[in-house]
């Protein structure tokens, strides 16, 4: 009986002292896992924020970066869709690099005024997601949409006024458009004009007069500005009206009317009625009608065709007179002096004088027209030295 006892009393001290080992760091049969280190988390919503009213359909998406990230690089998913459960999916955009503390990134494509729309964004990084950030929505609201600051035609010409075109020729039409919620690249231009040409698109573009028609006349050129694409955004209308002339056929006409008035000794007012009173050579020039009228009887005129030269702030080869336009006529005048007064040369009043030589009319361009401005003959008679001033 004791050497039974002793027995188990032997056995249960070799199950304690096994049991003791096996808890004081004895090897275990399986090697633990490898410790990990800190993973991904979900992105912070930034803007916009849930609930937001955007006023553009290309709105920005900002996720504050996630915190904590484990040493590398990584870049941003975007997903924005009309449902909660992401299906349909309007955008799927990946592979947006990390900002220094935000990530954004703005939509390449439009969405529609009016609707609802929920966002999301994780970030990835060896290939590896990261959790969804939450879910907020927004709402595209038509925002102050674009606004036509200036519309204006050039031509090539120097010192061409703004919106004036001789026919056939082409101008340049520049629109300065603004849109606080748009940026500039991607505002759509459309144009259309009610006679003539455009060619182009963007702010700016080519419009050719048109030929054959008669001047002075004007076109109208209509230029829509939209944020969006049509129906889905703000949009404006403006209008260009250019002047439109045919500036040899109105200046040689003008100065032939001219001369025939004077030469049929017509009311100096009827004389007058094509020269601009901005010209300081309008009131000497009416002096020379007076004086002409009161001296000599215009028996006949020959007046040979208009040469017309159009050169912006030129200066015509007579007298180097300042002018838009230069017309040089040959003339051929049969007189009878009425007066023996001196300003009138001296002469007895019968004598018979013919002054042949070349009158020189200048013309300018103001209050969107062809102005007449000065006359000057280059003769060797009597007649002819009255002219001169």
């Amino acid at each position: 009986m004791r050497f039974a006892i002793r027995r188990f009393a032997l056995v249960g001290l070799a199950l304690a002292a096994v049991l003791a080992g096996s808890s004081c760091g004895g090897s275990s049969p399986t090697s633990p896992s490898p410790p990990t280190g800190p993973s991904l988390a979900a992105p912070g919503i930034d803007t916009p924020a849930d609930g937001a009213e955007v006023g553009t359909t290309r709105p920005t998406l900002t996720v504050i970066n996630v915190f904590n990230p484990p040493a590398g690089s990584r870049t941003y998913e975007f997903q924005v869709s009309t449902s909660t459960a992401f299906n349909p999916l309007i955008v799927n955009q990946v592979g947006v690099p990390e900002g220094e503390s935000r990530t954004s990134f703005t939509l390449t494509t439009d969405l529609t005024a009016d609707a609802r729309y929920y966002w999301r964004a994780r970030a990835v990084q060896s290939g590896t997601a990261g959790p969804w950030s939450t879910t907020p929505s927004f709402r595209v609201v038509k925002g102050q949409g674009p606004v036509v600051k200036q519309l204006s035609a050039r031509g090539a010409r120097t010192n061409q006024p703004l919106n004036f075109g001789d026919l056939g020729e082409t101008l340049t039409v520049t629109a300065v458009v603004e849109d606080p919620d748009t940026a500039a690249d991607r505002l759509i231009y459309s144009w259309r004009a009610n006679a003539g040409s455009v060619s182009g698109t963007g702010p700016s573009m080519s419009w050719q007069a048109p030929t054959g028609i008669t001047t002075p006349a004007t076109a109208t050129i209509t230029l829509t500005v939209s944020d969006a694409p049509s129906g889905t955004g703000n949009s404006t209308t403006a209008t260009l009206t250019v002047n439109v002339h045919d500036s040899p056929k109105e200046v040689g006409e003008m100065a032939l009317q001219f001369l025939r008035d004077f030469s049929t000794q017509a009311a100096p007012e009827t004389v007058m009625r094509n020269f601009t009173s901005s010209c300081p050579g309008r009131a000497a020039e009416v002096a020379d009608v007076v004086r002409n009228q009161r001296c000599f009887t215009i028996n006949t005129y020959t007046l040979g065709t208009p040469a017309v030269t159009v050169s912006f702030d030129g200066v015509c080869p007579f007298r180097s007179r300042p002018a838009d336009a230069c017309t040089s006529v040959a003339v051929d005048w049969r007189s009878t002096t009425k007066s023996a007064d001196a300003d009138c040369g001296g002469g007895a009043v019968g004598t018979r004088i013919t002054s042949v030589g070349t009158d020189w009319v200048t013309a300018i361009y103001e209050r969107e027209r062809w102005w007449l401005c000065d006359s000057d003959f280059d003769g060797k008679t009597t007649l002819g030295a009255l002219f001169k001033r």
